[in-house]
């Protein structure tokens, strides 16, 4: 993904650190629904974030696309701890440690639409 001119504020020319931290947390949460999907036999499993602990290394440009790379560091039946950063080419800009948990969807999303009576 390149930057967008409305994802920065701040320092000219560097990326939101709340949306360089809500592409961290998004980024961990995907891998570990990713990974409860390949080693469960449900489809009943969601994973949220618990935590979110973000350090800002430094600036991310504007001028270039983000990647990120997450990988797991702890997991166990309902949690999974992942470690994730974002890359401006070849410079960390900032990395994450993101805890989630494993929520049943059908009690946590509701399907029903509001009523206006």
């Amino acid at each position: 993904m390149k930057p967008k001119p409305f994802h920065s504020s701040g320092p000219p020319d560097s990326l939101n650190g709340g949306i360089a931290a809500t592409l961290i947390d998004c980024h961990a949460t995907g891998t570990a629904n990713a990974i409860a999907h390949k080693t469960t036999d449900t489809d009943h499993i969601m994973h949220v974030t618990a935590s979110l602990k973000v350090k800002f290394l430094k600036p991310t440009p504007m001028d270039k696309p983000v990647t990120l790379r997450a990988s797991v560091k702890e997991m166990d039946e309902n949690r999974t701890v992942l470690f994730c950063s974002l890359y401006s080419g070849d410079s960390v800009c900032a990395a994450g440690e993101v805890t989630t948990v494993g929520v049943d969807p059908t009690k946590f999303v509701k399907h029903e639409l509001p009523r206006f009576d």
